[in-house]
């Protein structure tokens, strides 16, 4: 599935860069683009610095993204899940 989620004030990864939080190890996660001040970054992703208010883009199982809700580094934009009736 793909998701969004932003990275908050307070993110361990704010500074760093998607190479250096090892990003797809972490998060089990495959950041596809990065969503910022108006702009959509796809190319050198790896390099570039994080900030909080990025906005990613990412592709991940039902179970990673579960995880991403647990995680107080990224505020994922999601509904959450409703019971079928």
């Amino acid at each position: 599935a793909i998701v969004e989620a932003i990275i908050g004030s307070g993110s361990t990864l704010v500074g760093k860069t998607i190479h250096e939080t090892d990003f797809r190890q972490q998060f089990r996660m495959a950041l596809l683009a990065i969503h910022r001040k108006g702009a959509n970054l796809k190319a050198k992703l790896n390099s570039l610095i994080l900030d909080s208010g990025d906005t990613l883009l990412m592709l991940g199982s039902e179970k990673a993204i579960d995880r991403l809700r647990q995680n107080n580094d990224l505020i994922l934009l999601d509904r959450s899940k409703i019971p079928a009736k």
